[in-house]
């Protein structure tokens, strides 16, 4: 039995070094039981830092969706969350059942922190990118001449020479 129980706590091992996603495993009243490395690099808290030590104490109450899943008894599979100010995570998670009964749960937490502030970036840029488009519009409207179409540089003199005409004289 013993035997068995170390091949299994190796398994276990293994597999939570070698998932490149943040996993935590908490017991039924939210205590952490395990945490990977990943976790350690995404959130800056060492397995020492975290083991046998409440999960709310690290994160808000409502941050902490994996106390959710525990309590309602269901997962959830590629939920966006914010754990901390400025880390953006897709969650998976589920509730860790012994003879139907909650024992703990388990979450794993994609960081997607670069891909959100890139978002954030890339919409900054489109707004400003509209305002410039709207400015260019209105200054091309103000022209009678916006209407005329071609870019020949005969053509283009000859505008240029038009609106220079055409402009009214100041008299001062």
């Amino acid at each position: 039995m013993l035997k068995q129980w170390k091949l299994l706590l190796t398994y276990y091992n293994t597999l939570l070094h070698s998932v490149d996603d943040a996993i935590t495993v908490v017991d039924e009243n939210g205590v952490i039981r395990s945490w990977n490395q990943k976790a350690e690099e995404m959130y800056g808290l060492t397995v020492a830092d975290v083991q046998g030590k409440s999960i709310t104490t690290f994160f808000e109450t409502e941050s902490v969706v994996l106390m959710s899943t525990i309590h309602d008894r269901k997962g959830v599979i590629k939920k966006y969350n914010q754990p901390k100010p400025d880390v953006h995570v897709l969650i998976n998670m589920s509730p860790i059942l012994v003879d139907d009964e909650v024992v703990g749960g388990i979450s794993v937490e994609r960081n997607i922190t670069d891909i959100v502030k890139l978002n954030d970036e890339l919409s900054s840029t489109a707004a400003s990118l509209h305002e410039l488009e709207r400015n260019v519009q209105n200054e091309q409207s103000l022209s009678p001449f916006n209407k005329i179409k071609g870019r020949s540089t005969v053509l283009q003199d000859a505008l240029h020479l038009v609106e220079k005409v055409s402009k009214p004289m100041r008299l001062y």
